[in-house]
């Protein structure tokens, strides 16, 4: 019995056969599709200024480059966990609200924290130069 406690390990590395066998379960959580990131990020960046119906000429190209942003956003993000991405997200709107310049007209909250996250993500170097090789 384990009298209620309950031990939570988690790893990026690989291959765990030599210490999975010392577990009653084990839950694998895959990295986040297409969709799931696209979800994710939209509510992340708490993204209220979105899409409308009703909008006009210019308030829908607006949208459509904000869809188009979104799209390059959600294909720079993959390969990236849930974590690394609300993390990158977090921090975007940290900056973002820390910004002092105003908005224009013309652009939009989340078309700028989208800008932002694209760029933090781009720059993020991938985990195996970050701290080594995962599995080397």
């Amino acid at each position: 019995s384990n009298h209620g406690h309950i031990f939570l390990l988690c790893t990026s590395r690989i291959r765990c056969d030599e210490i999975v066998s010392r577990f009653d379960k084990v839950f694998v959580k895959r990295e986040p599709d297409d969709d799931q990131r696209r979800e994710m990020i939209l509510s992340c960046l708490a993204a209220v200024d979105r899409i409308d119906e009703r909008s006009t000429e210019l308030e829908q190209d607006t949208n459509d480059d904000i869809d188009e942003i979104l799209s390059l956003v959600v294909h720079h993000s993959t390969g990236k966990s849930a974590f690394e991405i609300s993390q990158c997200c977090r921090k975007v709107l940290l900056i973002c609200a820390e910004a002092s310049s105003p908005i224009d007209k013309c652009s939009s909250i989340l078309r700028r924290r989208l800008i932002c996250l694209d760029n933090m993500i781009q720059a993020a170097p991938p985990p195996s130069l970050r701290g080594g090789a995962l599995d080397g």
